[in-house]
C-alpha cells in the first residue's frame, strides 16, 4: 500500500504540472481554480458555523459568528482596494515563475529516475520537497486538531480548538483592519 502511494502521488503531480498548451489555457485554468477555491471557502465557512452551533458554548458561538461576519466584511472590502489588486498581480507573477521553475525541476528529477540515478522513492521525496511549504499560519494545524477532536468526539478538545480558531480570526481581522486603516470602533460596527 505504501509503495502504491509512493508511486501514484508523484505520477499525479507530474500529470498536473506537465507542460501547458498555452498561456491562455493557464490563465483559464487559474481562473477556474480561483472560482472553485472561493466556493470551497464558503463551504468551509458554512461547515465551521455548523460545528460552532453544534459544539460551542453560547458565548463562544456568538463571539465566533460575530468575528466571522466581521472577517467576511473586511475581506470583501480589502479585495476592492488597489493595494489588493497590486498584491494579486504580484502573486500571479510569482505563481507563474514558481510553476515554470518547478516544472523544469520535476522534468530533471524524472530524467534522473529514468536514467537510474535516483530510485522512484528518492524521486518522489525530491518532488515532494519542491512543494513543501513552511506553514506560517498555525490555523491549519488548529483545523486539523478540530477535525481530529470531532472524529474522536472529544467535546473539550473541540471547544479548545474553536477558541483557538476564534483567536486566529480576531488576529486576521486586526491585520485586515490595519490594512484598511480602520479603528477598533469602525471594526465593531
Amino acid at each position: 500500500m505504501k509503495l502504491l502511494r509512493i508511486l501514484i502521488i508523484p505520477s499525479l503531480i507530474l500529470l498536473y504540472i506537465g507542460p501547458q498548451n498555452s498561456y491562455a489555457s493557464t490563465l483559464e485554468n487559474h481562473t477556474h481554480v480561483h472560482q472553485h477555491g472561493m466556493a470551497q471557502h464558503e463551504e468551509h465557512r458554512q461547515w465551521l458555523i455548523h460545528i460552532v452551533d453544534q459544539y460551542a458554548p453560547a458565548e463562544l458561538a456568538n463571539q465566533m459568528k460575530k468575528d466571522m461576519a466581521t472577517h467576511q466584511r473586511l475581506v470583501t472590502e480589502w479585495r476592492e482596494t488597489a493595494d489588493f489588486q497590486k498584491k494579486k498581480q504580484t502573486h500571479q507573477q510569482k505563481h507563474q515563475e514558481f510553476h515554470k521553475k518547478t516544472s523544469e525541476q520535476i522534468r530533471a528529477i524524472r530524467k534522473q529516475v529514468e536514467l537510474g540515478k535516483l530510485s522512484p522513492i528518492e524521486g518522489h521525496q525530491k518532488i515532494a520537497g519542491l512543494f513543501a511549504k513552511k506553514d506560517k499560519f498555525h490555523h491549519h494545524e488548529t483545523m486539523r486538531q478540530l477535525k481530529t477532536a470531532i472524529r474522536d468526539n472529544d467535546r473539550n478538545a473541540i471547544v479548545s480548538a474553536l477558541e483557538q480558531i476564534d483567536k486566529h480570526i480576531q488576529a486576521s481581522n486586526q491585520r485586515l483592519s490595519k490594512k484598511l486603516g480602520k479603528t477598533q470602533k469602525q471594526l465593531n460596527r
